[in-house]
Order: C-alpha cells, then sequence, then structure tokens
C-alpha cells in the first residue's frame, strides 16, 4: 500500500472539524458530507475520537475498530489530514 500524502486542506478541515466539536462538547460525524465536498475528492473517509491519552493511543483504538481500521487502509485514499482541539481529534483520507 502506497504511503499517504500529507494534505494541508484536509489538516484544515480536520482541525475545523475537531474545533467545532470541542465547542459543542460532543463527538460526531456533522458536516461530513460537507468536508467531504470542499476536499475537492471524490472520494473521503473520516475517522473522530475524544479523549485518548496520546496519538499513539488514538491510533491504536482505530486499528483495533474493525470500521475506523477500514478507513484508514481503504486502497482508494492517497492523502490524508488530521487535526486536534482540546482532546477532539479528526483524521480525514480522501482520493
Amino acid at each position: 500500500m502506497p504511503e499517504l500524502i500529507s494534505a494541508p486542506r484536509l489538516a484544515e478541515l480536520a482541525l475545523a472539524h475537531s474545533q467545532d466539536m470541542a465547542k459543542a462538547g460532543q463527538l460526531n460525524h456533522d458536516g461530513y458530507r460537507e468536508r467531504a465536498t470542499r476536499s475537492g475528492s471524490p472520494m473521503c473517509v473520516e475517522n473522530v475520537g475524544w479523549n485518548y491519552p496520546s496519538p499513539d493511543a488514538q491510533l491504536k483504538a482505530w486499528i483495533a475498530s474493525p470500521g475506523h481500521n477500514r478507513n484508514m487502509l481503504d486502497s482508494r485514499v492517497t492523502m490524508a489530514g488530521i487535526g486536534a482541539s482540546n482532546a477532539y481529534v479528526t483524521f480525514i483520507a480522501c482520493r
């Protein structure tokens, strides 16, 4: 599987969503379709997380979750961005 390319636009979208979740105090995927459209990509996946003590712990939790792991390993995605605000994290990967 090829390495994902870091995409600043996706990181901006991810950070904005993490900030929105932190402001609301709620983990959610609200506005996912809009973020996917704003990415300019034909296909995207998204993982969100909250309250893990470290980035490594968050990653391990996503790997342990079949749906989240499937998103991270989707062979169609080529670029990704991640953003964190307080204890909220958003990962967006697109084709």
